[in-house]
Formats: C-alpha cells, structure tokens, sequence
C-alpha cells in the first residue's frame, strides 16, 4: 500500500553516535475502512525496523501505526512518522459539452481584420465536477487548472464547440475531436493533441448534412496505455 519513514533525535548530549547507541524501533500498521478499528481490520503487518521499508497491509481508507522503542532510555523518543500512499489513478471525466451555434468561432485573443468581427455570447458546460481535495506528500489540489477563456466571434462557416472535464488525480489531460456523419458509424479523427477545452473549425469543406460530436480525453504521458473519458454531442446540421 505504501511505505512507511520516521526520523528520531540523536541522543541528548552526545553529537558522536553510532547505530549501536541509538535504542531499536519496531513499527506496526494495519488498515481498514472503518474510523474506529475493529474486527473487520485487518492484522498488524511488522515489525518494520528500517525507515522507508514498504508495507505489506491492504490498501484501505484508514491506517494505524504503532512503535515499540527496545533498549530506551530517557529522552529517547520519535521527532516524525510518514506513511505514503499511491491514490488511485483513475480516468478522466468529460462533464459537458456546449455546442455554439452556427457561425460562431472561438479564439483567445480578439480576431484583427479589417471590419470588426461582432462578439457573441457563448454558451458555457457545466463546471467540473470535482470529487474532493487530492493530497499527496507535498501537494494538495482542490481546483482546477486555470485555462483562459476564449472570446466569441460571428464568424461564417466556422462552427465551436466548449467543453469540460476533470481528472481527480489532476493530471494534465489532453483532447480529441471526433465527428460522423448522420448514419455513419464510423468516427473519424478532426483534431488530436489539444490542450485546451474548445475547438473551432471550418465546415465549408463538409458535404450539407446533419454531424455527431465526440470529445475524448486522456492524461498526457499515457500514449500507450491511456486512461480515457469520452462524451458524445447531439448532432449539428451544416449547409453552405
């Protein structure tokens, strides 16, 4: 599940100390699901006599450690204890989905053409829906990234689509855009590798017809084996 350090002060009022001066440590854990130990916990895994050993217990909700000093003295005693764990890497969740309307694109930084393009108000996905608060040793994450927001623009023959999503491990997630066509069953790629969650293209080169939307995620460093979401729009009609 995990593994388990601890730090103990040197003895008081000798800088010079061997392994033989210091009192021995035996450490105990055991886990369970339950706040308060009981039957269905299981035994004690041990004894751990040597800082960073790994541990055999189950993984669980809960851990309970526990010392045993042999040899002490006075003024012996344990300044820290740390056991780390390995959460579970689960896959990421696409929350929504906005489709724009026809003949809107997005950009992040304002269009600059000859003629002002007229701005538009988006509609927006449902915010993430984060589980909780992700702690590891060092690091807690209880919101999500920031991304700047991209600005709306009336723009013919372009069509956007917004979308969210979430990782509870809060890894860096990247995208896919697929489309078919009505009465296709086959999706086909239209843009990989995005980072951000919006994607603007161009429709003039589409056939007229009604088209289905699918947006996938995947956590980036995971090409071979990724862990995936993916989420379907219902369908858009293009006509020139």
């Amino acid at each position: 599940m995990g593994r388990i350090e601890w730090w103990s002060p040197p003895i008081a009022g000798n800088a010079r100390t061997t392994s033989s001066d210091q009192p021995r440590l035996e450490f105990y854990v055991r886990t369970g699901n339950t706040e308060d130990p009981g039957k269905e916990w299981s035994k004690w895994f041990g004894p751990y006599s040597k800082s960073g050993t790994s541990l055999e217990a189950p993984a669980a909700r809960f851990v309970q450690w526990k010392a045993v000093i042999h040899d002490g003295r006075s003024g012996d005693g344990i300044d820290w204890v740390s056991v780390a764990y390995l959460p579970k890497n689960v896959a990421p969740v696409i929350d929504g989905i906005a489709m724009q309307d026809s003949g809107v694109r997005l950009q992040v930084t304002q269009i600059i053409t000859s003629g002002q393009p007229q701005n538009v108000t988006l509609k927006m996905p449902p915010a993430p829906a984060i589980s909780g608060v992700i702690q590891s040793q060092n690091v807690t994450v209880n919101q999500p990234k920031f991304e700047p927001p991209p600005q709306g623009f009336l723009q013919k023959g372009y069509q956007s689509v917004l979308w969210s999503a979430h990782d509870d491990n809060d890894d860096d997630l990247k995208y896919a855009v697929y489309f078919r066509g009505e009465g296709e069953k086959e999706w086909k790629l239209l843009k990989d590798n995005l980072e951000q969650r919006y994607y603007t293209f161009d429709t003039t080169s589409f056939a007229d017809g009604a088209y289905y939307l699918k947006i996938v995620a995947s956590r980036c460093g995971f090409e071979r084996f990724p862990a995936r979401a993916e989420r379907g729009e219902g369908k858009r009609t293009i006509r020139d």
